[in-house]
């Protein structure tokens, strides 16, 4: 008898030189939005050992490496350090990844970090790890904010051609929050300081970062000309299953209002300008995991989004592993629902967005 394999879609790595200089940087200049610097030292970052560890001590078969909110912080601190180029970075970055991988005997899963804002350079380096290397699954950003620059989330049309080109590719990209949205800042309200300020941040701010950059890739219409793509968020998307039905109503009381007014017929999916789009009807293109959601979270997903939509997550090593792992499993394995369900959410739907036939049978008894 086999038992179905758990796959945590939620771990973060970065080489050793990039998190010594990234270490340095946030206790130097302490800068708010990268948290405290406690979050980013345990030696699991760096060391595929001390993952690997991590996973047997908690029963997952395996991780999937993907990239956390500090990962352009950390990257731009230590390429400007090493005098390296920002896709030289990268390719160094994504090559150490995936060397772990291969190392790993299966038990850790690369995905290839892209950089959208560096446009053509980036689709080459999305071609590269593919080909040459052979990852199943990009990593980005909900939204960059550079220096002197407003937030721009991943509807903008300088990052339209990586989205297009992972479609093409049919390769799924994780997304992560960036962290740099705040729901006070970022409305002109003042921000609140100090550790107020970061509790508010990972609270709440990071939710709403991620629906709003999920709503405007549906909104924009970056999903009707993308069809193909296929997109994981993080902690459950924010507040993505909350919100459906609350645009099932907008949508209906928008066709109302129209045809009241005679502008029905102007309603259509080929007119961008004065389109009415239902959020539903896009659930298709997205995937969420399971990261630091309680129970009625959870369940609320469950049913908002269906059980194919659900992707365990953890988090490691910023999330401590009796949170993120023993606490969490404990808590997907307690849900009032079929054994098949739970399969589902704890590797099954890793197993098929990812194509990781080789895990397909689970593990002995």
């Amino acid at each position: 008898m086999s038992i179905p394999p758990v796959i945590d879609s939620h771990l973060h790595m970065l080489p050793p030189l990039v998190m010594k200089r990234y270490r340095t940087w946030v206790a130097e200049e302490r800068p708010p939005y990268e948290g405290l610097p406690g979050m980013w030292a345990s030696p699991a970052f760096e060391h595929p050992e001390e993952q690997i560890k991590a996973l047997d001590a908690a029963g997952i078969n395996a991780g999937l490496i993907t990239f956390s909110s500090n990962a352009p912080g950390a990257m731009h601190t230590t390429a400007v350090a090493e005098k390296l180029t920002g896709p030289e970075m990268v390719r160094m970055v994504n090559d150490q990844i995936i060397a772990w991988a291969k190392g790993s005997n299966g038990r850790l899963i690369a995905t290839a970090w892209v950089e959208p804002r560096f446009g053509a350079e980036a689709v080459v380096e999305m071609d590269r790890v593919l080909n040459e290397q052979g990852v199943q699954a990009f990593s980005m950003l909900t939204a960059y904010r550079g220096p002197g620059q407003p937030l721009r989330f991943l509807d903008h049309p300088l990052f339209f051609p990586v989205l297009e080109h992972a479609a093409r590719l049919n390769i799924p990209v994780f997304v992560h929050t960036s962290g740099r949205f705040n729901v006070l800042a970022d409305m002109g309200e003042p921000a609140l300081q100090g550790q107020a300020a970061m509790y508010l941040t990972g609270g709440l701010s990071m939710l709403v970062e991620s629906t709003l950059c999920l709503l405007r890739l549906t909104l924009s219409g970056v999903f009707d000309r993308l069809p193909e793509l296929r997109l994981v968020f993080g902690q459950l998307g924010g507040l993505f299953p909350f919100v459906l039905g609350r645009f099932d109503l907008i949508y209906e009381l928008v066709l109302v209002a129209a045809a009241q007014s005679g502008a029905e017929g102007k309603l259509n999916r080929q007119d961008v300008a004065t389109i009415c789009r239902r959020l539903r009807d896009y659930a298709g293109n997205i995937y969420v995991d399971t990261h630091s959601m309680d129970r009625a979270a959870l369940l609320c997903a469950l049913e908002a989004l269906g059980a194919d939509r659900l992707l365990y997550g953890s988090d490691f090593p910023v999330t401590p592993a009796h949170l993120g792992r023993h606490e969490a499993l404990e808590m997907i394995q307690a849900l009032p629902v079929s054994e098949e369900v739970k399969a589902a959410i704890l590797g099954g739907n890793a197993l098929s967005l990812l194509s990781l036939s080789r895990l397909e049978e689970g593990v002995s008894r």
